[in-house]
């Protein structure tokens, strides 16, 4: 994996698996995600085991994205995750309170429509390539409760079903299944040792 993140211009990082209160709060994950988190006090401060890697990257971009001229800029980050998940909705790979995840991370202007489909056509074709797995798609759109307002004219999930088409990939729509922070791209594969589909990936927009 980290020959594909080099190939395609991405640079490693390592962010930290606990975080302070104050970075989920800014996230949204504090609103929307709490329940699902692993909480520890310190030197009466809040901290939380991190559920997905993309808060701490962002964190990072401050210091580096101060021109448009840095940018796109692409990190990648192969994090160890922790979430609390309810005894009765652990399903094998489906759901478990520590997985590892490939997480990488593209940040560009709003008009650079080309770099986003063709950072989505490498993202999309790295898995299938080093692991021969067999993709298909899945575009879940922006769930009731999320964050933020989608503009007036502007279509919820437009950015992802853009980059679907822009590649000529087949998907089937799946409403309101959105993280929230706004729609998603899921791939997934059935090729697995029980025939149960897996998740590989997910690429928000």
């Amino acid at each position: 994996m980290r020959g594909c993140w080099t190939a395609r211009g991405y640079q490693e990082i390592s962010t930290p698996i606990l975080v302070n209160k104050k970075l989920w709060e800014q996230s949204g994950h504090w609103e929307h995600f709490r329940e699902n988190m692993f909480l520890v006090e310190s030197e009466e401060q809040i901290f939380a085991s991190k559920p997905m890697n993309w808060p701490g990257i962002d964190a990072r971009l401050p210091s580096r994205a101060r021109f448009v001229r840095d940018l796109p800029l692409r990190f990648a980050d192969m994090g160890r995750l922790h979430r609390n998940e309810r005894s009765g909705t652990l399903t094998g790979l489906f759901r478990v309170r520590q997985s590892t995840q490939d997480a990488r991370y593209l940040t560009a202007v709003p008009t650079s429509s080309r770099t986003r489909s063709r950072s989505f056509s490498n993202w999309s074709a790295t898995g299938t390539q080093t692991f021969a797995h067999r993709p298909f798609f899945k575009l879940s759109t922006r769930p009731p409760k999320s964050m933020g307002r989608t503009s007036s004219g502007r279509r919820p999930s437009g950015p992802c079903t853009d980059a679907l088409k822009a590649n000529g990939l087949a998907y089937d729509l799946n409403p309101g299944d959105g993280a929230f922070y706004g729609p998603k791209i899921g791939r997934w594969t059935s090729r697995t040792a029980s025939g149960a589909t897996l998740a590989l990936a997910t690429c928000p927009a």
